[in-house]
This record gives structure tokens, C-alpha cells and sequence, in this order.
């Protein structure tokens, strides 16, 4: 009797330890879900001027509504109106007026800041050039055909402004050692701005002028305010003649990256 009782219960016991080793399974704590979304340029989206300051609320409109993305340019200044100017024998120098832009609520027009902006949805990230070329100042009067030799605009202080998150991939404006930029008439290619591979998606803004400045004027009921960022200089010796000369700026996009 004592052999057949050992002997049943060394049975049970291998019987209770096989059953444990199937219950001891490790459970599982974690998984994983992949993420996807695939990027194209963005060569049907609508353009729009994006206003370079909130105040006062302008209607700005692109250069030509009908084009869309995905590299543009978006708009460039309308005019550059330096005044009335007294013939000298030295040299002179004059501020332009401030451009005028008609405010949202129709009420008018305030003096505002002169921009030019640069659309980039190519999805390269592979930088661009802004490039301006400036002919000569020609008298209007046919008969003496006469121009500005040595004439310059002078672009003082620009600002950078863009939509993008990271100010490292934001285009840049060269300028001297005083933040200024000098426009020679008769030269072509200068850079306004420009950004390396990995800078300028998005939208990108140069501009000129002190918007708070302008805003105080026109408040004050000021006329003929103007924008002292933007300078036409006369040299000595260029001596104008008693009539109305005007040049043209013209402005370049490249898919070229800057430097």
C-alpha cells in the first residue's frame, strides 16, 4: 500500500508542473503604429499678399491674381516717387514718399512700408535669388534726352519677415557695414535678398521703412509723408535739366540659390 501511495502522488506532481509552464506566457505592454503623409508642390494654391504689418489694415493686391504657386513672385513695390527737387550744383539727396495702400474698411489710403515678397512651396528647400536691375534716369522731355549720370538709390535698415518656424531657414538681405544697400543706375543683378539651400520656404519678405513712424504721422494729419528708408542721391556734376526724369526698377526671381 505504501509503494502504490509514493507512486501516484510522483504522477500528480509532474502532472501540476507541466500545467505551470504553459500559464507563465509574457504579456505584451507595447506596440507600435506607423505615420505617413506625402507632400506635393503646391502648385494650385490661391496667392495672397501677406501684409508685413497689421497696422493699418491695407488691401494689397499680388502682382498677377491669376498665378498660382509654386514659386513666385508675389509683389514688388509700385513706385518709388522722390518728389520735387531744386536744381544744385552740389551733391543732393531726397527720401521717397511713403507708397500708398487703400485701407479694408474703404475709408481711404495710408502711407505704408515698401515690400517685396517671394513665394516658395516647391517642397525642395533649394533656396532662390531676389535680384533687381535699375536703368538710367531719362529726361521725360524727348528733345534732351538727358539722364542722371552717377545717380544711386540707397536701401536703408532692411527687414526680414517669413511665415516659417525656424529663423535659421529665414532668407537674408545684404546690406554694408551700416545696414544699407546702394542701387547704381545702369546696373543690373543686385541681390535685395536671397537664401541658401534650406532657407527662404514658404513666404519671405524684404521691407523698408518704419511702419510705427509712418502710422504717427498719418495720425497727425501729416501730408507727403515720407519713407526715409528708400534715398535717390545726385552726385555733383550730374546736373539736371528743368524737367521730369524717371527710371525703372526691375525685379528678378531665380530658382539660383544665395550665397
Amino acid at each position: 500500500m505504501k509503494r502504490i501511495y509514493l507512486a501516484t502522488i510522483s504522477i500528480m506532481s509532474i502532472a501540476v508542473l507541466s500545467g505551470g509552464v504553459t500559464a507563465a506566457a509574457t504579456p505584451i505592454l507595447q506596440g507600435n503604429t506607423e505615420n505617413e503623409v506625402d507632400f506635393i508642390p503646391g502648385n494650385e494654391e490661391e496667392i495672397d499678399v501677406e501684409l508685413p504689418e497689421k497696422e493699418p489694415e491695407v488691401e494689397i493686391d499680388p502682382i498677377d491674381p491669376e498665378v498660382t504657386g509654386p514659386f513666385t513672385l508675389v509683389h514688388v513695390p509700385k513706385r518709388f516717387d522722390f518728389g520735387t527737387q531744386v536744381i544744385s550744383t552740389g551733391p543732393g539727396k531726397s527720401a521717397m514718399f511713403a507708397e500708398l495702400e487703400r485701407l479694408s474698411d474703404g475709408s481711404g489710403t495710408a502711407p505704408y512700408v515698401s515690400f517685396a515678397q517671394v513665394l516658395d512651396t516647391r517642397g525642395g528647400h533649394n533656396g532662390w535669388t531676389l535680384n533687381v536691375d535699375l536703368d538710367q534716369f531719362t529726361s521725360t522731355d524727348a528733345t534732351l534726352n538727358h539722364k542722371l549720370r552717377g545717380a544711386y538709390i540707397e536701401f536703408q535698415n532692411p527687414q526680414i519677415r517669413s511665415n516659417a518656424l525656424d529663423p535659421a531657414t529665414f532668407p537674408t538681405a545684404p546690406s554694408d557695414q551700416f545696414n544699407h544697400q546702394t542701387i547704381d543706375v545702369g546696373t543690373e543683378g543686385n541681390t535685395l535678398m536671397s537664401a541658401a539651400p534650406g532657407q527662404g520656404a514658404g513666404l519671405s519678405t524684404v521691407q523698408w521703412g518704419d511702419q510705427t513712424l509712418l502710422n504717427q504721422q498719418h495720425a497727425a494729419g501729416e501730408e507727403d509723408i515720407l519713407n526715409e528708408a528708400i534715398w535717390l542721391h545726385i552726385p555733383t556734376g550730374a546736373n539736371p535739366q528743368a524737367t521730369v526724369y524717371t527710371a525703372t526698377l526691375t525685379w528678378h526671381l531665380s530658382a539660383t540659390p544665395g550665397n
